[in-house]
Formats: structure tokens, C-alpha cells, sequence
């Protein structure tokens, strides 16, 4: 993960999660101070106008969906559409951070930007969310890392191991447990689907990349517990590295990090 090199002189970085509260978190006042920090995006950010005003220096797609082939044919609209957007709207230098099994062809066929270098991240994962002297030496390695459950884990990792003295974290709502929905009469599994400026939608909880497989209520939350351990991991982490991480989201389940209005 120390591959991710930034060269910006920037100490401190404004990490973004797509969740709901990110539109109430992207306010005047943090436009207004945008240029003194770098930025990572995730996901699909890319969708909305602040892209382009932001210019983040790291976007993530760390969900296997994005940077695969065949994807089932109601997620391939909004995989290409967010490779087309990230090809054509980026005029700046990017480091774009992908999971080991992205297929790299298929990405340069749908994105030939030379401004974009893509960059694969493979960490030994972590099987124990205990934090101690050995936890702390494996971390500083940039080769292990906690379980992938959530791609703000590795934003925030990534961001501690590049060397900024402060992180600030908007649209955390990590509220995914909050949503889910059990349908009384067929016993599914379901989850009102909320991301910035998108429209809440109920849908059936599959896994990806291929959705045909659901998830079960037991496997969902031992997913969403996982999260937050990491978050406790990377909170640790972060204050022995000497590095401030902030939680600025107008809403967040996430109790790891110190809170602050924004």
C-alpha cells in the first residue's frame, strides 16, 4: 500500500465516503478550504459535480463490481458510466486504487486518460481485530491490513501510511446495519440503498460481483461488526503513527475517531 506515493507537500487530507450526509457535509465552508488539503473519493463520486472542484488526488474502486467483466447486466450501466465519467472528467494527475483482481485490460480499454494511473493494493488480511506491538509492525509494512468490508478502511489506512499529519472524514454514515429490511412474507433480505444525492431504493441484498447468491441477516451483521472493529484498528494505528483522524459527518455510527462539526 506504500505504492500509493503522494508528492503534493500537503499535510493533511479530506477523506470522503459516499453516504447520505455527505451532501449536508459538503457545505461553503469546506469548499472554501478545499485547497489546503488533498482529497480521496470513492466509489462513485465521480457522478457529481464537485468532482471537478475537488480534484481528488486518490480515488478508490475497491468493490469487485467496478473493475471486472461481466458484471450482471443492472450494474454494468453504472460500471460504465462511472469509468467513462473518471476518463473524461479527469484533468489532473490521479492515482486510481484498485483491488488485486481488477482486471487491468478491461480498465484501460474503458479508460485510456493518461492523467489516471492505476494502482493495485494487495494486503494480507488481518484475522484478529486485537491491536498491540505486533498488529502496529504489520500495518507499518503497508502489507497487511484488516479485512476489506468497507472501502473507507483502506482510504483512511492509506492515508495514515502516506504521511499526512491530519485526516478529516466526511459522509461516514456506516449505517448500512440501520437499512436492512427483512420481507415478512418471502423471509429475503433487503436494504434501502442510500448514497449521496442518489434516491433511496429498496433492494435485494446479493452478493457481488455476480448478485446471485443473498446474503443471510447473521452474515450481513458479522460484516457490518468487522467494519467497525477495523475502524477501531485504524484509530489505534493512527495515534501511535502520530496522526490526527477526525470524523467531520453531519451523521455517523462510527464511535472510533474524535468527532468535530464541520
Amino acid at each position: 500500500m506504500k505504492q500509493v506515493v503522494l508528492n503534493s507537500g500537503k499535510s493533511q487530507v479530506r477523506v470522503l465516503g459516499n453516504g447520505p450526509c455527505l451532501e449536508a457535509d459538503l457545505n461553503r465552508s469546506f469548499f472554501s478550504t478545499s485547497k489546503d488539503y488533498d482529497h480521496f473519493c470513492v466509489n462513485g463520486f465521480v457522478l457529481y459535480e464537485e468532482y471537478e472542484f475537488i480534484r481528488p488526488s486518490v480515488y478508490f474502486l475497491l468493490d469487485p463490481f467496478f473493475v471486472t467483466r461481466n458484471v450482471p447486466e443492472n450494474l454494468s450501466e453504472k460500471q460504465f458510466n462511472i469509468l467513462r465519467l473518471l476518463n473524461d472528467k479527469t484533468h489532473w494527475s490521479m492515482v486510481l486504487v484498485v483491488p488485486p483482481s481488477a482486471d487491468i485490460n478491461f480498465l484501460r480499454e474503458n479508460m485510456k486518460n493518461k492523467n489516471i494511473e492505476i494502482k493495485k493494493i494487495n494486503a494480507v488480511c488481518l484475522r484478529s481485530y486485537k491491536y498491540g506491538y505486533l498488529s502496529n509492525y504489520l500495518l507499518k509494512t503497508g502489507f497487511f491490513g484488516p479485512e476489506v468490508t468497507n472501502v473507507l478502511i483502506y482510504a483512511l489506512l492509506i492515508a495514515v501510511l502516506a504521511g499526512y499529519k491530519k485526516i478529516e472524514v466526511y459522509g461516514a454514515d456506516m449505517s448500512l446495519h440501520k437499512d436492512l429490511v427483512l420481507n415478512q412474507e418471502n423471509n429475503k433480505l433487503y436494504y434501502k440503498s442510500r448514497h449521496h444525492k442518489e434516491r433511496d431504493v429498496l433492494v435485494p441484498f446479493k452478493k457481488v460481483p455476480l448478485m446471485r447468491e443473498s446474503w443471510s441477516m447473521g452474515e450481513i451483521l458479522e460484516v457490518c461488526a468487522k467494519n467497525f472493529f477495523a475502524h477501531d484498528v485504524i484509530a489505534r494505528f493512527s495515534r501511535d503513527m502520530g496522526v490526527s483522524i477526525v470524523n467531520k459527518s453531519s451523521f455517523s455510527f462510527i464511535d472510533a475517531y474524535d468527532r468535530s462539526e464541520i
